[in-house]
């Protein structure tokens, strides 16, 4: 039986991206001898042994499917854990009082109270970009949505405006997440020689995630794998 090389949760797209490349080989070296022997079987007979054959690759498959997509979700988890350290909370009742009346001040700044409906939305924007990180300026925020003044969009836009850490945080999980679809596009493709040994795989999508930026920074993905250096089917007595 094969060996795996190393067995961890923490990897990066690059690194799934070759598992995946491992996987398109084992996969169209069984498909090619199967199509070689499946005369030697009923229809009902080769399907059956085709099943067989790949039951390994089909829950590295799986396997690799969800790593995809839990590899996205830690992308933007690094992103949320620096926007949380911009919207510092506390349960201090003299603060909430402080958030009140900073709100209050805000309302009745001339600039906000005599705009009209299309220029109060930017004025209000304006003011609350100039407050520093505080249980203040989150509870304005969280004021500003609640009333409606505000969405959720225009917070995240204020807060990539004041943090250059998020705003890199943030592309970076966008890239994250754009290329774990492009990724996920050629599981897709594994999948469908799995189901329909008659396709090869890899023939539907080449993407490759080596030229987006980030591809090569290591996230812990909650889930612990084995990891190969080699295609499966490469390895001495691989099965």
């Amino acid at each position: 039986m094969f060996r795996p090389t190393k067995t961890t949760s923490r990897m990066s797209l690059l690194e799934l991206q070759q598992q995946v490349d491992h996987l398109t080989t084992d996969v169209n070296y069984f498909r090619e001898k199967h199509d070689a022997k499946k005369s030697d079987y009923s229809h009902e007979g080769a399907k059956k042994r085709w099943a067989e054959t790949t039951t390994a690759s089909r829950l590295r498959w799986a396997h690799l499917t969800e790593l995809t997509a839990q590899y996205a979700t830690a992308a933007y988890a690094d992103a949320d854990a620096i926007r949380d350290t911009l919207l510092p909370t506390t349960d201090d009742p003299t603060a909430q009082l402080a958030a009140e009346a900073a709100f209050t001040r805000i309302s009745q700044r001339p600039q906000v109270a005599n705009a009209d409906a299309g220029e109060r939305f930017e004025a209000i924007r304006a003011e609350v970009a100039k407050l520093a990180p505080s249980p203040t300026r989150t509870l304005i925020l969280n004021e500003l949505v609640d009333r409606g003044d505000m969405g959720a969009d225009t917070v995240d836009a204020i807060l990539a405006e004041s943090s250059d850490e998020y705003r890199a945080a943030q592309k970076t999980a966008q890239y994250a997440a754009a290329a774990s679809q492009g990724v996920l596009a050629r599981l897709k493709g594994i999948g469908q020689t799995l189901d329909h040994p008659e396709v090869k795989s890899g023939q539907f999508s080449t993407f490759d995630v080596s030229n987006v930026p980030g591809a090569d920074v290591v996230r812990d993905t909650g889930m612990v794998t084995d990891m190969f250096d080699v295609p499966q089917t490469y390895l001495p007595n691989a099965s």
